[in-house]
């Protein structure tokens, strides 16, 4: 698995900079979720996911984990497989960093919610 895991970062690695790489399998495909360039250009994701698509023999997307909502980014953090990082100390910063803006989020969220309990409108007035 570890070969299959290298071939899949080198190949997301050539066309793509990133950090970091999950993954996440299902039945029929693979989704490779990075921390992506923002220079990024769709045809440089298309070549990555039609490499990876011979290789795995299944269909696969490649998200930039920035596109995701908050809460989606946690459970890519805390329940896919990391198959690449640069670096142990970027692969922690990157993780805290989601989990800072979930924490963030829950806390907008919240503060919304008492909004409405007290005032009945979520908006400021």
């Amino acid at each position: 698995m570890a070969d299959i895991n290298k071939n899949i970062s080198d190949i997301i690695l050539k066309n793509i900079l990133t950090p970091v790489i999950y993954k996440m399998e299902y039945d029929d495909a693979y989704e490779f979720i990075c921390f992506c360039d923002r220079g990024i250009l769709m045809n440089d994701i298309a070549k990555a996911e039609t490499e990876l698509s011979e290789l795995l023999n299944k269909n696969v997307i490649i998200l930039d984990i920035r596109e995701l909502p908050e809460a989606e980014r946690v459970e890519i953090v805390r329940e896919s497989e990391i198959i690449y990082y640069e670096d142990e100390i970027i692969k922690q910063l990157f993780e805290m960093s989601m989990l800072e803006d979930f924490r963030m989020f829950l806390d907008f969220r919240n503060a919304t919610v008492e909004r409405i309990k007290n005032i009945g409108t979520p908006y400021l007035s």
